[in-house]
């Protein structure tokens, strides 16, 4: 049987095993942590941002034909550089954007440093050495972290100089200004310019505003709005020429301001899939995972939701069992 290595450690990411078994696909995962859910006859114990350990596994285990990103920016960026080293010594490439375009969108340094089209926003981007000039309330983002990890909020400059020596915050990270709004979240899948599947939501936080605990469907997003995020999506795919696959936004809505805060390509963690699935009445994972293989050919275009679904309990299971 044909094998794929997925870099993934998560419950949720284990839900790629039926998918890819339906393609007659044996699925191991690796990672540092197995899940309880991840079996151990498929784990492979292995830390997926060593590269160079990962290169000698496949290359010493050649019946693994694709190596697949599960639901980490780490493991979208390794998969990226393991598909530009290996190359056509795997049994078949994967469609996934190179190395610098993926840190382009993934490493928030870089990222707050594109020019976005004039229809979105992006928070401002802060100056550290007249950081105590500034008098509202501001944000501390770390590169390579994701579900609200390495991000401290800072009332005003003077408290963040006053903290700074006592943390001793390590570089690099990006200083950007408070956006105050409703958050929301847009999954779109990309085919040559056009959208197979598309989901849009309504996104909850803590209070501390750290990460997403709850997700409601359908969105509370107008036509006007959910556009702006469309066109965001090909513009920014079309200009920097990405791969076709999944393009997922996490936005703030303030007023009639659409603030784009962070993109990705990889699989959406706290069983996201699943939400979008039971809204939308189509295979989530489907889709993201023939982005990868190119066979969206015969998918059929996916819009508009068909069940009304809050996402909390996924979300919640995901974060106690995970």
């Amino acid at each position: 049987m044909k094998k794929v290595l997925v870099l993934g450690t998560k419950n949720y990411d284990f839900d790629l095993y039926k998918e890819f078994k339906k393609k007659d696909f044996l699925t191991y995962f690796c990672g540092n942590v197995r899940s309880s859910r991840i079996p151990k006859h498929i784990w492979i114990e292995l830390d997926y941002t060593k590269i160079t350990s990962l290169l000698n596994f496949i290359l010493e285990n050649k019946d693994f034909e694709f190596v697949i990103p599960g639901s980490n920016d780490l493991a979208y960026l390794s998969s990226s550089r393991i598909v530009k080293k290996l190359g056509n010594r795997l049994g078949k490439i994967i469609n996934i954007d190179n190395i610098k375009k993926a840190e382009d969108y993934l490493l928030k340094t870089k990222f707050r440093k594109k020019v976005l089209p004039y229809f979105v926003s992006s928070p401002k981007i802060l100056n550290e050495e007249n950081i105590d000039k500034v008098k509202y309330k501001f944000v501390l983002k770390k590169d390579k972290l994701s579900g609200g990890k390495g991000i401290h909020f800072f009332d005003n400059g003077d408290f963040y100089k006053a903290v700074l020596p006592k943390n001793n915050y390590s570089k690099p990270y990006v200083l950007e200004e408070f956006i105050e709004g409703s958050g929301h979240g847009a999954s779109l899948f990309v085919e040559n310019g056009k959208f197979k599947y598309e989901f849009f939501d309504d996104e909850y936080y803590c209070k501390d505003r750290l990460a997403v605990v709850a997700t409601s469907s359908p969105t509370s997003l107008n036509n006007e709005e959910k556009q702006k995020l469309r066109s965001f999506c090909l513009h920014y795919v079309t200009e920097n020429n990405l791969v076709d696959g999944l393009f997922h936004i996490q936005c703030i809505k303030r007023n009639k301001e659409i603030f784009i805060t962070e993109c990705t390509r990889r699989l959406p963690g706290d069983f996201y899939h699943k939400f979008s699935s039971l809204s939308t009445g189509h295979s989530y994972l489907k889709y993201y995972v023939n982005g990868f293989l190119n066979f969206y050919k015969n998918l059929q275009i996916v819009t508009g939701n068909k069940n009304n679904i809050e996402r909390i309990c996924f979300t919640y299971l995901g974060a106690i069992i995970s």
